[in-house]
């Protein structure tokens, strides 16, 4: 009887991963769905199809923004005040780099503190 290589045996068993082999702490496999905090900031991820929609809280305002994943990245537009601005954000196991109006937070996997 021949084994299956690690990662074989745990998508097998349908468990959820990170690009690193590692369950995500919100239980799914797509590293961008889910709230990452810090910095008195939040970003709450979902996903609907091939694009991502969610909200980006800064300063107890809340922004909607809609992407889609490029490469490793996802890619959107978010709206303030009525005007459309460009984002990028990576994640790396529990760890989002989030870039938008040539500014780089970093934020944490977990629900946001008030």
């Amino acid at each position: 009887m021949r084994l299956l290589p690690p990662l074989l045996f745990l998508i097998s068993l349908g468990a959820p991963l990170t690009g690193q082999g590692k369950p995500t702490a919100s239980g799914t496999a797509d590293p961008y769905v889910g709230t990452f905090s810090g910095n008195g900031g939040a970003i709450s991820t979902r996903k609907q199809g091939a694009s991502y929609t969610g909200t980006i809280t800064a300063n107890g305002v809340d922004y909607p923004f809609t992407a889609r994943k490029v490469g490793r990245a996802l890619v959107g537009t978010f709206l303030a005040q009525g005007q459309g601005f460009m984002f990028s954000a990576a994640v790396q196991g529990d760890q989002m780099t989030f870039l938008a109006n040539g500014q780089t937070t970093v934020l944490q996997r977990g629900t946001a503190r008030t």
